[in-house]
């Protein structure tokens, strides 16, 4: 996971990953599904790719059409996260 301390997305980063919980998503809908700006998504999407997280495809009835899925890798990583964030918003 050394790619993830690398840059500085944590938030955008675990908002994708929330985002692909749900299902696979196409690149055009992830940046409103996931509140990340179009600006950003290409780059998270790579390093989440980098790092094992997602898996990208492209679509069989447009070429042109990228469809992006979590991985187990990932699935695992977003479990954590939550079990995480549930430890730190208990009182």
């Amino acid at each position: 996971m050394e790619i993830l301390r690398r840059k500085y997305y944590p938030k955008e980063l675990y908002r994708v990953l929330k985002a692909l919980e749900s299902g696979s998503l196409k690149t055009t809908e992830l940046p409103s599904k996931a509140d990340v700006s179009r600006q950003y998504i290409f780059s998270i999407l790579d390093i989440l790719w980098a790092a094992g997280l997602i898996s990208r495809g492209e679509s069989e009835r447009d070429k042109r059409v990228v469809n992006v899925t979590i991985t187990d890798k990932g699935k695992r990583l977003l479990a954590a996260l939550e079990s995480l964030k549930e430890i730190f918003q208990e009182k």
